[in-house]
């Protein structure tokens, strides 16, 4: 199960790969936004009960998309519509900011040393096979940690197969709600995302390169099972194949990047329940929304009322009697 990189496009946002040619604070608008008849994935969302006409919508994303998941479902539409506000993983602001993206370089960028040395012989010549595949003299390689080398593999990979990163829906409703001069907020800063590359060991950003190596050579078949979980609206599913590997795998990682996560989103969410904050729409990393620690269930587990909001002849099956308009 390559759990971590599924986690890098259910979870955690592409930092600092802002469209090339935007400027800063800037979001490009992609044709697709324009079009009209909704496309037929079922959206993970759902609406949280607040005081008066208060509610909290969560919508579960993926940070890289293909156009043919565009425009967006009827009920994703409505959702936007209905927003006073749209909260995501950082503000537009600050993904969008130069600043961020060098913040990751410096990171990812060794300051003494080589890569080639840091890893066993073998992965070393399987990655090098892999840059020579792409046309990347492998000398470039050797100046980056292992879970950058790993991330630059992985989002080379996906755009080759067509996902991008300003096709996400997280990046395609800042777009639009830029454009539309909705009120756009973050939930956290995007240093701490950063962080949480960085505070990985040794061995389990090697573990990371391996299985971004091994993605690379399935040719994005696992990913492309994540992405068919995603677009079913199957919550049990994603959680299978995001979730639950990366909580066996990594369980310490796991506890960083989604439960401390959610539990300082939960923190802040009850700022928007309250009377007069009309609507809020949140998005996050699907990721973040499933399993017992999912903010679905951690804020039924508080005494909130959530519902599942899907058509009821696309929803799966198991949540048609909650489901709503």
């Amino acid at each position: 199960m390559k759990a971590m990189i599924k986690w890098l496009a259910a979870s955690v946002l592409a930092l600092g790969l802002a469209q090339p040619g935007a400027a800063a604070g800037t979001l490009a608008r992609p044709a697709a936004l324009t079009a009209t008849t909704a496309t037929g994935w079922v959206p993970m969302l759902w609406e949280v009960r607040g005081q008066g006409e208060s509610k909290v919508l969560l919508l579960g994303s993926i940070h890289l998309l293909q156009e043919r998941d565009y425009p967006l479902p009827a009920d994703v539409q409505q959702a936007y519509a209905q927003a006073d506000r749209l909260v995501f993983e950082l503000a537009p602001e600050q993904m969008l900011s130069p600043q961020l993206g060098q913040a990751m370089l410096r990171s990812g960028v060794r300051r003494s040393g080589r890569l080639q040395d840091e890893l066993p012989a073998a992965q070393w010549q399987q990655l090098s096979g892999w840059a020579s595949q792409r046309g990347m003299p492998a000398e470039r390689l050797q100046m980056l940690k292992p879970w950058f080398a790993a991330l630059t593999i992985s989002l080379q990979e996906m755009a080759a197969a067509g996902m991008q990163a300003e096709l996400g829906l997280d990046r395609h409703l800042m777009a639009r709600g830029q454009a539309d001069g909705k009120s756009m907020l973050g939930l956290e800063d995007g240093l701490a995302q950063i962080a949480l590359f960085d505070a990985m060991g040794s061995q389990e950003q090697q573990q990371m390169l391996a299985e971004a190596l091994d993605e690379a050579a399935s040719n994005g078949r696992r990913f492309q099972a994540l992405l068919a979980s995603w677009r079913s609206g199957e919550t049990a599913a994603f959680w299978a194949q995001a979730g639950q590997p990366l909580k066996t795998a990594y369980p310490a990682l796991y506890q960083a990047i989604n439960v401390q996560r959610n539990q300082a989103w939960l923190a802040q969410l009850p700022q928007w329940l309250a009377d007069g904050h009309g609507t809020t729409l949140v998005v996050v990393g699907g990721l973040h929304l499933v399993g017992s620690d999912g903010l679905v269930e951690q804020l039924q587990a508080r005494g909130h009322t959530v519902e599942r909001i899907c058509t009821v002849a696309a929803c799966p099956k198991q949540q048609r009697r909650r489901s709503r308009r």
